[in-house]
C-alpha cells in the first residue's frame, strides 16, 4: 500500500523520491527516502559527452523533501514521516524531463512488450494520450525507454504477420496504408502507366502524412539522395529523400525499395512526389557520385543552384585511387595538393591550381592525372568547395546517420528475413523519429551541431581579448578580423527572418546561452559556416561583443530577494500537534516561488532544522 501511495504521490506533484539509507531495529524496519533532485552534480573536468541543455538533475543544493517510513516486523504494519515541502525546484510538469520511468510502467509496458506487440504500435499508444496541459513521465515513452525495458527483461520483438506468404503481407501493408503509398508494382505484374519497368521488377514507394509536412517545409534548402543495401533478403535497394530541417537534422520525406538503381525508377519516384506535392525547388542537392539522382531532378523537376556530390565519398574516392602512385612521398604530395584543391575557397585561385596540378609533366602522377581529368576535371562544380558557399550542407552524413541508426537501432543488426519486415522497421523508424520531434520541447535534444557550436565558444574564450577585433559596419553587419590570418577579415550579417521563428511548433535546439544568439541569428562568409553549416566562431566574437556594450544590471533588486527568502524562512514553523506538511501555504508558496535563489548555506540550514525535528519527533 505505501508503494502505491507513494507512486501516486511522486506523479501528482511531479517528483520522485529515491533511498538515501535504511537500517534495521529489533522490532521496525527503517527506510528514509529523500528528494531525488538533492545533491550535488558529479560532472567530470572534461566530460565524454556534451552535456545536456537541460542540466544535471541534481541541484548543488539540498532539497528538504523527505519520507520515513517504519515497518514492523511483527504485523507489517508502517507508519510514515513525511515532509512535503521542496525548495530549489518547482513541483511542475518542467521536472518530467528529469524524471525516471517507475517500476509500475515499467512492468506494465514490459508485458504489452511480452504478448508481442510492436514497439512502434506501443509507442503510439501513448503518443495519442499525450497532451501539454497534462502529461507524466510515461507520456514522454521514446524509443531509448523501451529498448532499455526490453533489455531489462530480456525481452525479443516481433512484427505479427496475416500470412506466410511475404507478398501477401507486402500487399496487406500497401492495403493498410494505402495513403501513404505512392506507388506500388509486384513482381511478375505489367505496369501500364510505366512500361519502361519490365515484368521482374519491383517498386514500392512510400510517403505519409509526417514526411509530406516535412518535404512541403524544408524542401526548399537542400535534398539528399541515396541508396543502400542490406535492409531486405531479396538484395532489393533502399533509396532515400532526405531533407536537412530546422535544426540542422536530416528527416527522411520518401523511400523507394527497388531491385533497381538507375535514372527510370529514381524518374517514377520523383514523378508521383510531383503528382502530390507539385514541382520541389531546392536550393541544393547532394548525393553519392551517382549521376542518376541529379539527371532525374533536372528532368522532373527542374534545374537547380547547387547540385553537390558529398564531399567523404569524393576523399574516399580519390584514397582508393592513390594506389595509381607507386612513389609514397609523391603520394603524400599529391593528397595535400587535393585537399587544399578541393577547400580553396576563391575561384580564381582554384581555376590556376587545377591547371597547374592536370599540366604535371611527372610520369609517375599520369594514371591518377588521367583518372582525376575523367571524373572530376570536368565537373569541378560537383566537389569544389568554392562552388558550394552557403549551400547549407557539405557531406551526406545526415543519410549515414540515417542508415545507421535504421540497422543498428531499429533493426538491431539483426537479418531481417522479408520484405514485409523491412517495411514494418521503416514504419516504426518513422514513428520514433516524428515522436522525437514532438517531444524535443520538453527533452531538449543534444546535436552533432550544437557541440560544434560550444566547441566555437571554448576556442573564443581561449583567445587574449587583443585578437579579437570586431568592428561594425552598421545595426546589422560586422567584420571580424582572423583568429589565424590578422590580413583576413569576415562579414558577418544579422538574419532578416530566423528560421527557427517560422512555425509555432519547432523550438531552435542551436543555442548559445553566452552569446545570447542561436545558430540561426547570422551567416558568416568564413569557410566553417559557409561550407560546413556551423556557427563559427566570429559569429560568438559579435554575439560577445553585443553583450559587451550593454549596461550592467543592478544586482541590489537580487540582493533584496535573497534578504527576503531569509525572513520567508524563519516564518515557518510546524505545531507540536500537526504534521510537518500542514505549514502555512501563503509561506510555503513564497518559499517554493523564491527557492531557486537559495544559496548553499541556506539549504544547510534548512536541513538542520529538520534533522533536529525528527530527532524530536522520535524521542517524542
Amino acid at each position: 500500500e505505501f508503494q502505491k501511495w507513494k507512486i501516486k504521490e511522486e506523479k501528482n506533484c511531479f517528483i520522485q523520491f529515491s533511498v538515501a539509507m535504511s537500517w534495521n531495529t529489533k522490532k521496525f524496519n527503517v527506510k528514509q527516502y529523500l528528494c531525488h533532485r538533492s545533491g550535488e552534480k558529479r560532472l567530470k573536468t572534461v566530460p565524454k559527452i556534451i552535456p545536456k541543455l537541460i542540466g544535471s538533475k541534481k541541484l548543488d543544493g539540498i532539497c528538504p523533501a523527505f519520507m520515513n517510513i517504519k515497518t514492523s516486523k511483527i504485523d507489517g504494519m508502517c507508519s510514515v514521516v513525511y515532509q512535503k515541502l521542496h525548495v530549489g525546484h518547482p513541483c511542475d510538469k518542467s521536472e518530467l524531463p528529469f524524471m525516471n520511468l517507475n517500476a509500475e510502467d515499467k512492468l506494465s509496458i514490459a508485458k504489452k512488450l511480452s504478448l508481442g506487440v510492436p514497439r512502434n504500435i506501443l509507442l503510439g499508444q501513448y503518443e495519442s494520450t499525450y497532451t501539454q496541459e497534462k502529461c507524466c513521465r510515461i507520456d514522454l515513452l521514446n524509443y531509448n525507454d523501451v529498448t532499455n525495458i526490453a533489455k531489462q527483461f530480456n525481452l525479443n520483438e516481433a512484427f505479427p504477420k496475416l500470412f506466410n506468404d511475404d507478398s501477401k503481407n507486402i500487399a496487406s501493408f500497401v492495403l493498410k496504408n494505402k495513403n501513404s503509398i505512392l506507388f506500388y508494382k509486384e513482381e511478375g505484374i505489367e505496369d501500364d502507366q510505366f512500361p519502361t519497368l519490365k515484368k521482374d521488377d519491383f517498386a514500392l514507394e512510400y510517403m505519409n502524412e509526417n514526411q509530406e509536412r516535412n518535404l512541403k517545409r524544408y524542401g526548399y534548402k537542400t535534398i539528399c539522395f541515396d541508396g543502400t543495401h542490406g535492409t531486405n533478403p531479396n538484395n532489393f535497394i533502399l533509396h532515400t529523400l532526405l531533407v536537412i530541417d530546422v535544426d540542422s537534422e536530416g528527416y527522411p520525406v520518401a523511400f523507394l525499395l527497388t531491385n533497381r538503381n538507375d535514372e527510370v525508377i529514381i524518374s517514377v519516384l520523383l514523378e508521383k512526389i510531383k503528382d502530390r506535392l507539385g514541382t520541389v525547388s531546392p536550393k541544393t542537392i547532394m548525393s553519392d557520385m551517382q549521376s542518376s539522382y541529379f539527371n532525374s531532378w533536372i528532368k522532373k523537376m527542374g534545374p537547380v543552384e547547387h547540385t553537390l556530390f558529398c564531399t567523404w565519398h569524393v576523399h574516399e574516392a580519390w584514397r582508393k585511387n592513390l594506389s595509381k602512385i607507386k612513389n609514397k612521398e609523391k603520394k603524400v604530395i599529391v593528397t595535400k595538393i587535393l585537399y587544399d584543391l578541393s577547400s580553396e575557397l576563391d575561384k580564381e585561385k582554384f581555376q590556376n591550381k587545377l591547371h597547374v596540378f592536370l599540366t604535371n609533366n611527372d610520369d609517375d602522377l599520369q594514371f591518377f592525372l588521367d583518372y582525376f581529368f575523367k571524373y572530376y576535371g570536368q565537373n569541378q562544380q560537383f566537389w569544389a568547395y568554392c562552388y558550394r558557399k552557403n549551400a547549407g550542407c557539405n557531406t551526406n552524413m545526415n543519410l549515414e546517420s540515417f542508415h545507421r541508426v535504421l540497422k543498428e537501432k531499429i533493426m538491431c543488426r539483426l537479418k531481417v528475413k522479408s520484405v514485409y519486415d523491412c517495411l514494418c522497421y521503416l514504419e516504426k523508424y518513422l514513428t520514433i523519429k516524428e515522436n522525437d520531434v514532438l517531444k524535443k520541447q520538453i527533452r531538449f535534444k543534444r546535436t552533432n551541431k550544437l557541440k560544434f557550436l560550444r566547441a566555437n565558444h571554448k576556442k573564443l574564450e581561449k583567445q587574449s581579448q587583443s585578437k579579437v577585433i570586431c568592428n561594425s559596419l552598421d545595426d546589422n553587419s560586422w567584420n571580424v578580423q582572423s583568429f589565424t590570418d590578422k590580413n583576413m577579415m569576415y562579414n558577418v550579417h544579422k538574419t532578416e527572418v530566423k528560421e527557427c521563428t517560422l512555425y509555432e511548433d519547432e523550438i531552435c535546439l542551436l543555442p548559445c546561452t553566452k552569446c545570447n544568439a542561436c545558430f540561426h541569428d547570422y551567416t558568416c562568409n568564413c569557410q566553417d559556416y559557409s561550407i560546413r553549416n556551423n556557427m563559427c566562431i566570429h559569429i560568438h566574437a559579435v554575439g560577445m561583443n553585443l553583450i559587451s556594450q550593454k549596461p550592467i544590471e543592478n544586482v541590489d533588486k537580487q540582493l533584496k530577494e535573497i534578504a527576503h527568502t531569509d525572513v520567508v524562512q524563519a516564518k515557518i514553523t510546524c505545531k507540536d500537534d500537526e504534521p510537518m506538511d500542514t505549514a502555512h501555504k501563503d509561506e510555503e508558496n513564497k518559499l517554493h516561488h523564491d527557492g531557486g535563489n537559495l544559496l548553499k548555506k541556506d539549504y544547510l540550514k534548512n536541513i538542520y532544522l529538520i534533522f533536529f525535528l525528527q530527532i524530536f519527533y522520535y524521542t517524542t
